[in-house]
């Protein structure tokens, strides 16, 4: 068991294949979700980062993919939304993308972050733990 005493990290044993000062932890995640316009998804981004549920997101696109509409495949232009959080805080995060998605099926998912650098899920830590604005670095 690997213990970051500074930011309360436990994860799992490192292996010989993981960069040297990497902690393995299943306490941070990524989540994705996608929307159909721009502006949708940099309002989702903004507010997950402003509410303190993610300590940073991305809005990507536009990218295209297929899925099945009714009876046809179709082709959909989307926006991706990735948000870097702590598992304590996913389902409010989920919640708020949900909530604020505008479309009726919002494909909110979840993706352990398996290994980072100690100094990265520190800050990651940092931004998610309170709300509000910040107090300065």
């Amino acid at each position: 068991m690997v213990v970051c005493a500074a930011c309360n990290i436990r994860g799992l044993a490192s292996s010989a294949t993981r960069p040297e000062g990497t902690v393995v932890s299943t306490g941070y995640c990524l989540v994705l979700v996608t929307t159909r316009s721009r502006r949708r998804a940099e309002t989702l981004a903004r507010s997950a980062v402003e509410s303190r549920l993610a300590a940073r997101a991305h809005a990507a696109g536009p990218n295209h993919g297929f899925q099945w509409i009714g009876s046809a495949v179709a082709r959909v232009r989307e926006w991706q939304v990735w948000c870097a959080t702590t598992e304590a805080r996913y389902d409010e995060l989920a919640a708020h993308l949900a909530a604020n998605h505008g479309e009726q099926l919002a494909d909110v998912v979840r993706i352990a972050i398996d290994a980072a650098p100690p100094q990265y899920l520190l800050w990651l830590n940092a931004e998610t733990v309170s709300t509000g604005p910040r107090t300065g670095e």
